[in-house]
């Protein structure tokens, strides 16, 4: 409890540094993925409306510290009397206070805390989810640029050759049909690397909403976790058990359910309502009057209404939750589990391709330039072997993200930052 209290101080005194209006601090186009992370933690819509939460768990503390639940009542009275033609006054006065004896406060207060520990969890929870939105979105933007820097050495190539068939035909050794080839290549080049950018432009445009960064973003730097393997899986599921975000506030939740209904049990039990009145009787306007100043008790008779309703309501949620917790974790370590053989599968396909295809990707793509260019190929060749070694570095391209993509997953699952 006392941790996560910390967490949220210090939640709100990074907010004090960190959150300026625009006014107050410059914002670049071009940004880290770490400052962009830190940013959005602070400042995305759904983090304000956690925050927004956890202010109202504070109101309702504020409600359980007040030592009286109702406030006092008075009395006035004010009569005349007639007799045997003489007019007396009567007066009265009294005020009276619902004491609660049975520690409810003490419960409403904890009831409270357990509120405060729910609005703070879920905070952690919108931080996690958050969190893992922006790494998919950067992941995707990275692998993006890689994608472009890729499409463009594919259109300088595509360029290049057609400048060689110009050359060529210059020279009686080619068919015009061939050119048409040739700038039929260039111009689907330059299509998929304007298709490219739109993606590049989409992702950039993704991170920006999903941060609330101010202005349009440009570029994005920072890097990828490094691929590896998962070995250690059982500890992992322990982990996960422990500190996964969802069954963390299941956990808040029941606890803040039992003591609401552990409140709800014990308002059932009476409370007394002490005062004193005082009475002023006078048999005339000039006769001496009768003073007298009474103690009251009364109490309520529990016939009827007991929070039947609400308890009963409170028992229910209690084991709907339970039933929810249980269904989660069940699933949990099976979801755990399909996502380590992912990143496993993901990690050694990546492995294959770094160590003995893609290394010779770059360099195949020179040696066909240099044999069309001495007229060894012809460009049916050239556009058959770069079309086959491009879908390769797009397939390498793809086993990274879902690589990722089950990566950023299981950290989402464990609620950690870094696997070892």
């Amino acid at each position: 409890m006392q941790n996560l209290f910390f967490l949220f101080f210090i939640i709100v005194y990074a907010q004090d540094l960190y959150a300026q209006s625009p006014n107050e601090r410059e914002f670049e186009a071009n940004v880290s993925f770490e400052e962009l992370l830190e940013y959005a933690l602070l400042n995305a819509p759904i983090m304000l409306e956690n925050h927004s939460r956890m202010r109202l768990a504070e109101a309702e503390m504020i409600g359980a510290q007040l030592p009286f639940q109702s406030n006092p009542s008075v009395e006035f009275g004010v009569g005349g009397r007639e007799q045997n033609a003489d007019l007396g006054l009567d007066l009265s006065f009294g005020i009276s206070q619902e004491i609660e004896i049975h520690r409810q406060q003490q419960s409403r207060m904890e009831a409270a805390e357990e509120g405060q520990n729910v609005a703070i969890v879920s905070l952690e929870e919108a931080n996690w989810i958050l969190e893992n939105e922006l790494w998919e979105a950067f992941i995707a933007f990275s692998l993006a640029q890689e994608e472009i820097q890729q499409l463009t050495r594919e259109l300088e190539l595509t360029q290049e050759h057609l400048q060689i068939s110009n050359q060529q035909l210059a020279a009686g050794d080619i068919s015009p049909l061939l050119i048409l080839l040739a700038q039929a290549e260039f111009g689907r080049a330059q299509s998929v690397l304007l298709e490219a950018e739109l993606k590049l432009a989409q992702t950039l445009l993704s991170l920006q909403m999903l941060s609330a960064w101010p202005i349009p973003l440009e570029n994005v730097f920072g890097s990828l976790p490094s691929i590896q393997s998962i070995e250690n899986e059982n500890a992992l599921l322990e982990i996960a058990f422990n500190n996964h975000p969802t069954l963390r506030v299941f956990q808040a939740q029941l606890e803040q359910k039992q003591a609401q209904l552990a409140l709800l049990l014990r308002e059932t039990r009476i409370n007394p309502t002490i005062g004193f009145s005082y009475e002023r009787e006078a048999g005339s306007l000039f006769d001496s009057e009768t003073q007298s100043i009474m103690a009251t008790v009364s109490f309520p008779l529990a016939l009827w209404q007991n929070n039947q309703q609400p308890i009963a309501q409170l028992e229910a949620e209690l084991e709907n939750l339970t039933a929810q917790r249980d269904t989660f974790a069940h699933s949990l370590e099976s979801r755990i589990r399909a996502v380590i053989l992912a990143i496993n599968n993901s990690s050694e396909r990546i492995h294959i391709f770094d160590s003995s295809i893609l290394p010779d990707l770059d360099q195949n793509l020179a040696l066909l330039e240099r044999a069309y260019s001495l007229g060894e190929i012809t460009i049916h060749q050239v556009t058959q072997t770069r079309e086959q070694l491009l879908i390769v570095a797009s397939q390498h391209r793809s086993i990274r993200a879902d690589y990722y993509s089950a990566y950023m997953e299981l950290l989402h699952l464990l609620n950690t930052r870094n696997i070892r």
